[in-house]
């Protein structure tokens, strides 16, 4: 029996299995399929086209085609590696590639349609090893300490709350008042290190990964929506023994943190708020960001691609001032950590900025009591300085601040940023001017 016969009935063998397990449904594979935010048919599709190429293998008249088919089926592995972390030194994907090449090769050698089957494997096959190489960053260890400036060192935790595991770094006298900060898309609690640095000397100040980003656990299977992590936040709160404090968001956070003031308690427990990059009493201005999109299987595609975090901050429209390539990698690096790109497209599924904005309308302002700074970038190309111009009206506890700079404007300007936060906290401490 010859090598190619002995690897085409291998070959079959493998596709056609895995091709029953996906039309007869397995629950771990419906479960990996929504994972990767693929549609169920999907599922049904890839195991009759499995099925097809396994058939097509056991006979030599068709074994071209049934190698070609088989290279077709495992572009799609291909694809899958690249959305999951779950085939990380993992030598199946690629060995199904060499050996639907080697196939193709022995079936009909020397055409011209063969070179091209051949170079689309070939290259499948090097996309395939530069995705299996990759490794996710590994995590942090609680009470892990890390200096981020000259003079601050955070440490890092973990902490349960109501089941998921959530990371956060902590800096300053754990006796001075507490700021509680929440990052956004597509951040970490390293996005606010120079903040972190400058309020740590007056202030104790807890920064989280708001889930399902950097350490915090990706809870793949539970509740992403915002109203949701605002209880765990205020579980994680209370387990960590954080009572009064000032709140600073940014971004996707600031819907987190919008959502915590209503949870019970919280409203008097927030002695001011730094309220960044959020729409407010307004529709989002144009252009919006593509939620629909990122919550998709694309959304996963995107979030996996190296460059993606590198573009975002220094290419970008809603960057306008330079970052610093060391910076940049940082976040990253951050983004980086296992099933990120699996998780993050699951709270985009959860909400709309019609509901965001139909919440604040019906009930959210109305817990804005506390002194309220809303923070933006003036050159954010998709939140306009003349959506914020009725704030105070609507907040009587709330001004408008401006920086001179884009979405990302801790990251952009940073000491301008640190000194606003302050500023604005010092005048709202309660803690202090009533002791």
């Amino acid at each position: 029996m010859s090598i190619t016969t002995i690897l085409s009935i291998l070959l079959a063998l493998i596709f056609f299995v895995a091709g029953v397990a996906k039309v007869f449904g397995m629950d771990s594979l419906k479960k990996e399929f929504k994972h990767w935010n693929l549609p169920p048919w999907m599922m049904y599709l890839t195991g009759v086209l499995e099925i097809l190429a396994g058939v097509m293998l056991c006979f030599s008249s068709t074994l071209y085609f049934g190698a070609i088919l088989g290279s077709f089926v495992m572009l799609g592995a291909t694809v899958m590696l690249w959305v999951s972390d779950k085939n990380q030194r993992s030598l199946l994907p690629l060995s199904l590639l060499l050996v639907c090449g080697f196939l193709i090769w022995q079936s009909v050698p020397g055409t011209g349609l063969t070179w091209m089957v051949l170079g689309l494997v070939g290259s499948l096959l090097l996309i395939s090893f530069l995705l299996w190489y990759y490794r996710p960053t590994p995590l942090n260890q609680h009470g892990d300490t890390e200096k981020i400036t000259e003079n601050c060192t955070v440490t890092h935790g973990f902490q349960e709350a109501l089941g998921v595991r959530y990371h956060y770094v902590s800096a300053g006298d754990k006796q001075n008042p507490a700021v509680v900060m929440i990052h956004g898309f597509p951040e970490s609690w390293y996005c606010f290190y120079p903040q972190i640095a400058a309020l740590s000397e007056k202030y104790h100040v807890i920064a989280l990964d708001l889930k399902p980003y950097g350490q915090t656990a990706k809870d793949l299977d539970g509740n992403h929506s915002f109203a949701h992590i605002a209880e765990e936040i205020k579980a994680l709160l209370d387990q960590i023994g954080v009572r009064k404090f000032h709140l600073i968001s940014h971004d996707r956070g600031t819907i987190a943190a919008d959502n915590l003031l209503t949870k019970t308690g919280m409203q008097a427990r927030v002695m001011s708020y730094i309220r960044m990059q959020q729409s407010f009493n307004e529709p989002h201005g144009k252009p919006e960001p593509p939620h629909k999109l990122m919550g998709s299987f694309w959304g996963t595609l995107v979030f996996r691609m190296r460059f993606s975090m590198w573009w975002v901050y220094t290419k970008s429209a809603y960057t306008k001032l330079a970052i610093s390539k060391q910076v940049v990698k940082r976040i990253e690096k951050e983004f980086k950590f296992k099933h990120t790109a699996l998780a993050v497209p699951l709270s985009f599924k959860t909400t709309s900025f019609a509901k965001e904005l139909k919440d604040r309308q019906e009930f959210i302002f109305e817990y804005m009591t506390m002194p309220t700074l809303i923070l933006q970038g003036r050159f954010d190309p998709g939140q306009h300085p003349e959506e914020y111009a009725q704030a105070h009206s609507i907040i009587p506890n709330a001004q408008v601040k401006f920086v001179e700079a884009g979405h990302f404007f801790h990251v952009e300007a940073p000491a301008e940023t640190s000194k606003i936060f302050i500023e604005f906290i010092g005048q709202n401490d309660l803690e202090r001017l009533t002791a």
